[in-house]
């Protein structure tokens, strides 16, 4: 055998084993699935036509020098694809990539024909020729060539690093690498004389790019072995704008807490996974939450016996343990792809009927509507708006007065974020404040916040005068944040507002969500001299334990408890002596949602003294509330 053809009989054996184990293994043909065959199936015959040159030289066929050099002009040939099958693989791997695809492949055409039409000068001209034993030697076309292979791959790493900020870090890692393995084989086969070494170089790119980016497992769920988010999102992109179906949306919600109880040598997960495999038959299924899959449907008959399969399914009790039902609640959903852009708005919509159904205790399924889509518009056009207002700081502050029934007056306010979008009006703060929260923004509307109650404070000092403080809400997420206490406290200091004026309530859910990082934020309130006050104590699970824990000064008593009180003696009577307890501990206690008269009246009598609601007042924006304090007061 010639020493030349060693490389590429290894890259050959090396390719078969790559191009076997892709077909054998479990996937879906998507675009980039398909490319990347083309590509191993290009190496190959790259290989191929590279070693029948080298036989043919070997064994002193008597053959006319045309028919190697056709072999060289097909193998030179198919070295020209390569980098612009590369290309194209790379494309697909965006979730823009058909808006990019035409004018990339254009490009790519013409590098590619430009690459041929210098392989075919160099045969037609006689500037290539023959040596015994060894490749066909270059002349000045094949020079160019050489030089314009090593221009396209630069062009190749420079469309990679344009377009990284599209793809994970995983994956530019493997391409960049590849291209950098084929260049370097490149440049070793010309300028270094090592013959054919580029065909070896392609093969361990393939490689490479196999391993990182196509292997089994990068698109396997490890632990239910069905098709994962990743896989789900490419499998989609290829299929948004020609597929017509449906998709069903399965979502355990209470997988956690049955896990708990649940006891098998398997995890329930993956009995949730085997069983949906049987009832899905050859539909698609993706796992792409850990409690949620994703099954693909043409739509039709197909979705609604698909649909009633799994109502039945959850209804008769569910995960089958072995010996009984495992019973798991699960929500079914629907979404039609012809409602979604993106695949990012596909999971933002699925997200959203699952929760818009969780909050109205549907049980089995939800169908997509155009009413849940206009909602779903509307929350994402407040989330994009929300992102605008945290950078610009388009909130505002309105105030809820605290009226004390012994001093027949305001005694202190809570502060209130506001915010107004330019054509849609006021936005809920339940809303803005949950789309905050998901995306990390609460922290930062709390400094503005704060920040505006301090310039508040400074610029109204007479009307202050009878305002003990200024209460502001704080999340459960802004107590973990490293570093978030002291830039609170940061933001009193150079405002030069005495720390006592400041009053930080923490929910009742927070509160029982007790960890190390909780009460180090709240030590370091109390050191400096902020009050903290428990806020919505009532209405979850904290009970007088909770309260007695850590430092609070004052506890807000939620809305729920107070309803129904004036009509029900026994319930008032449990009430009275729950809030005269904790006010015997040494805690102010105010009643929050008082709207009636009789309410106030009935707390009153049991020495409660703080009263929050619009039966006193609504919260009002500052113009409003001034002239309020200074009448009151």
């Amino acid at each position: 055998m010639n020493w030349n053809d060693y490389y590429l009989w290894a890259a050959l054996v090396l390719l078969i084993e790559v191009f076997y184990h892709f077909i054998k293994q479990r996937t879906l043909w998507d675009k980039n699935s398909r490319v990347f065959v083309e590509i191993v199936i290009l190496g190959i015959l790259h290989c191929l036509l590279g070693i029948g040159m080298t036989r043919l030289q070997m064994l002193q066929i008597e053959v006319k020098n045309e028919v190697i050099l056709a072999l060289a002009a097909g193998h030179y040939l198919v070295n020209t694809a390569i980098p612009f099958e590369m290309l194209r693989f790379t494309l697909t791997m965006c979730d823009d990539y058909e808006r990019q695809e035409r004018r990339i492949t254009r490009v790519g055409l013409v590098m590619w024909l430009t690459g041929a039409i210098l392989i075919l000068a160099s045969i037609r001209t006689g500037f290539v020729s023959l040596a015994e034993n060894v490749l066909p030697r270059s002349g000045m076309f094949f020079d160019m060539y050489s030089a314009f292979l090593m221009i396209y791959f630069t062009f190749n790493l420079c469309f990679l690093m344009r377009i990284r900020k599209l793809l994970g870090k995983e994956e530019i890692k493997a391409f960049l690498e590849a291209n950098a393995i084929v260049g370097l084989g490149l440049f070793s086969q010309q300028y270094l004389h090592i013959q054919l070494f580029f065909g070896f170089a392609m093969a361990i790119a393939i490689l490479v790019i196999y391993i990182l980016v196509k292997n089994p497992h990068a698109y396997m769920d490890e632990e239910t072995l069905v098709f994962n988010e990743h896989y789900f999102r490419i499998w989609m992109r290829d299929r948004k704008n020609h597929w017509k179906g449906s998709l069903l949306v399965i979502d355990f919600y209470n997988l956690e807490s049955i896990n708990f109880i649940y006891s098998g040598d398997q995890k329930l997960i993956v009995k949730i996974a085997g069983q949906l495999n049987e009832l899905k038959g050859n539909l698609p299924m993706f796992r792409v939450a850990p409690g949620r899959f994703v099954l693909c449907s043409q739509g039709g008959k197909e979705l609604d016996s698909l649909t009633q399969k799994l109502e039945r399914w959850l209804e008769r009790g569910g995960v089958y343990s072995g010996k009984n039902y495992v019973k798991c609640r699960a929500l079914v959903t629907e979404v039609q792809l012809l409602r979604i852009e993106d695949i990012k708005e596909l999971k933002a919509y699925t997200d959203f009927l699952v929760n818009y159904a969780l909050t109205r205790e549907y049980s089995k399924t939800l169908y997509d509507s155009a009413e849940l889509k206009k909602r779903f518009d509307y929350e994402m056009e407040i989330e994009h708006f929300l992102n605008t207002a945290v950078e610009q700081d388009l909130f505002q502050v309105w105030y809820q007065p605290i009226y004390s029934m012994e001093r027949k007056g305001y005694v202190s306010l809570e502060g209130l974020s506001r915010l107004k979008h330019p054509a849609l009006g006021w936005i809920s703060p339940e809303l803005f404040i949950k789309i905050a929260v998901k995306n990390g923004w609460s922290t930062k509307i709390t400094q503005l916040q704060l920040e505006k109650v301090c310039r508040f404070i400074k610029d109204n000092e007479s009307a202050l005068q009878g305002i003990h403080n200024i209460k502001i809400n704080l999340s459960p997420c802004e107590l973990l944040e490293t570093g978030y206490c002291e830039k609170l406290l940061a933001i009193i200091r150079e405002n030069a507002i005495p720390f006592s004026r400041i009053q930080f309530e923490i929910t009742e859910t927070t509160a029982t969500q007790y960890t190390k990082e909780t009460f180090d934020f709240i030590k370091t309130l109390q050191m400096a001299g902020v009050g903290l006050c428990l806020d919505d104590f009532g209405s979850g699970y904290a009970n007088l334990n909770t309260v007695l824990r850590l430092p609070y000064s004052t506890v807000k008593i939620d809305r729920s408890l107070l309803q129904g009180i004036c009509d029900s003696p026994q319930k008032a009577d449990f009430y009275k002596d729950l809030f005269g307890i904790i006010k015997k501990q040494g805690f102010s206690v105010v009643a929050e949602g008082v709207e009636t008269e009789p309410e106030a009246k009935l707390l009153s009598g049991w020495n409660i003294d703080l009263f929050q609601g619009y039966y006193f007042s609504k919260p009002l924006p500052e113009e409003e509330l001034i002239p309020l304090l200074r009448k009151e007061n």
